[in-house]
């Protein structure tokens, strides 16, 4: 025995084992992806300061261009250009004072200083033909304006300058009428590139704003992984539980078939105990055919309301696996929340198994309370109230405030859950329910209607029948075995209540249960 509970466990644990590693799959794709998209994020923001810095230097040379330079005071820190072969270069005013004439190199070289000093952002005018030696281009500005020539626009990268990481944007300078007064000698025509600016911004904030992001994002999605986790685990030890049950009744059954033997042999060995011996049979025969209808209703509740939730679980999972790169970040929230859903749903499903399992053993008493009925059908009626937004359903309810019932609040919870979510599974769009109740003198009628797909009746005449299959589709193709209502009528039977049906297919149905009155 104990070998074949190991062997009933061993595929469980594998098929979870690979649920595992496919959900921690699913976190690391998306970990990855988020990195990626914050990186081309900083890259860009960095992309568009450095680019800035050149869009300025482009405007105030044009500016400088059009109005041929800018004369200037004379002084320790704006000395004459050497460079500058022109006529007036140098010129005095009236009243004695040396102005100089600044070209919009000269004007640029000056604001690229204080670029540096006030902003920190390094900017440099530079050519691969310079008239000026300090505008040389270093091996990164040469590598970049080699692709100009071949009809490269932009040049951008993080580079190293002086041990120090910074982002550095380079762009081509046209050659404009203006430009020709100082550069003409050296061949250039207008239209020609002949050179660049270069603007470097310092990476170090940028890398600190990735870094802390990046931690943000390990740790949510550290703590999605470890919900998820869990819930695995959780579901994964009560689908345990309900293995160790079913070979449980597996056990009995053979014990009682042991006893059936065992009382045969009796009967055979003493004709004298004939009477006795067969009442005991035919007792032992009733309590095998129970337990036999047990374990086939249990066996069909395994195979119909365990299978499609484990599906429909692992469909989503095998979505995130398979398109987490096409996914925006809303929509991968909106799937995380569906796969949770999904695993507190299945996580209902067996503890409803269980409790099933154990009204069958007469392990669960009847606990008679007084219950006002109002406040059941309003908490029932917000289970399904997210189920109901989805096909547009109308809910209406007629419920006196002053009905109070004298009946176990949970089994009536349980009833009113399952007849409602009938009502909704069979329901087109855009159709009404209705739930009302009628205060007789010892019991209350209460009842769940719509305007569903109806039954014919050979459905009507099995329903609430053990060995009846009545399960069919919802009308969104949902799934549906008929035990929600056996299990209806099993809870009314233990309580001293009844449950009965009135339909016509294709107009809906009306379902009727009754319970005692408390007053």
């Amino acid at each position: 025995m104990n070998v074949k509970k190991a062997n009933n466990k061993y595929p469980i644990k594998v098929s979870f084992n690979i649920l595992y590693i496919g959900w921690t799959f699913v976190i690391v794709i998306i970990v990855y992806w988020f990195y990626n998209t914050i990186v081309n994020e900083t890259y860009s923001l960095a992309r568009k300061e450095a680019f800035k810095g050149y869009e300025k230097d482009v405007i105030m040379r044009l500016w400088a261009t059009k109005h041929g330079g800018v004369y200037v005071p004379v002084d320790d820190n704006t000395k004459p250009n050497p460079y500058l072969k022109v006529e007036e270069r140098d010129i005095e005013t009236p009243s004695g004072k040396k102005l100089t004439l600044m070209n919009p190199a000269y004007i640029t070289r000056e604001v690229h200083e204080i670029y540096f000093s006030e902003l920190g952002i390094k900017s440099h005018i530079t050519s691969l033909n310079p008239i000026r030696k300090e505008n040389a281009a270093d091996e990164w500005e040469k590598k970049a304006l080699l692709k100009f020539e071949k009809g490269v626009k932009e040049y951008y990268e993080i580079d190293t300058i002086k041990g120090k990481k910074y982002f550095r944007y380079i762009a081509p300078l046209i050659t404009t009428k203006g430009c020709l007064k100082c550069h003409a000698v050296q061949g250039y025509k207008e239209g020609d590139i002949r050179g660049g600016i270069s603007s470097s911004v310092n990476w170090e904030g940028y890398q600190a704003s990735i870094n802390k992001q990046t931690i943000n994002i390990y740790i949510g999605s550290l703590i999605i992984w470890l919900i998820g986790f869990v819930g695995l685990f959780i579901v994964k030890k009560r689908f345990i539980i309900y293995i160790s049950l079913r070979d449980k009744v597996e056990k009995e059954i053979k014990e009682n078939n042991k006893e059936l033997k065992q009382t045969k042999e009796l009967l055979e060995k003493n004709l004298n105990e004939k009477e006795i011996l067969i009442n005991e049979l035919f007792d032992t025969k009733a309590k095998l055919e129970q337990i036999n209808a047990e374990k086939d209703k249990l066996l069909s509740i395994i195979a119909h309301d365990l299978r499609s939730p484990f599906q429909g679980f692992i469909g989503l999972t095998e979505l995130m696996a398979d398109n987490s790169e096409n996914f925006s970040r809303d929509e991968m929230a909106d799937i995380s929340k569906q796969v949770n859903k999904s695993a507190a749903n299945l996580y209902k499903l067996l503890h409803n198994l269980l409790e099933w399992v154990k009204i069958q053993k007469g392990l669960i008493e009847y606990i008679p309370t007084k219950v006002n009925l109002l406040e059941v059908v309003k908490h029932n009626i917000e289970i399904i109230n997210t189920r109901l937004t989805e096909k547009d359903i109308n809910i209406n309810f007629d419920v006196d405030n002053n009905i109070v019932v004298f009946t176990d609040v949970n089994m009536l919870n349980t009833i009113l859950r399952n007849l409602l979510s009938n009502a909704v599974k069979f329901s087109n769009k855009g159709g009404i329910i209705s739930v009302f109740a009628n205060n007789n003198k010892d019991e209350v009628i209460i009842a769940v209607k719509d305007t569903g797909i109806g039954m014919n009746e050979k459905t009507v005449n099995a329903l609430f029948k053990i060995g009846e299959k009545v399960g069919r589709k919802g009308t969104n193709d949902e799934m549906s075995t008929g035990l929600g209502l056996l299990l209806c009528k099993e809870l009314l039977d233990k309580s001293g209540g009844k449950i009965w049906v009135n339909t016509k297919e294709g107009e809906g149905s009306t379902f009727y249960f009754s319970v005692t009155n408390a007053i």
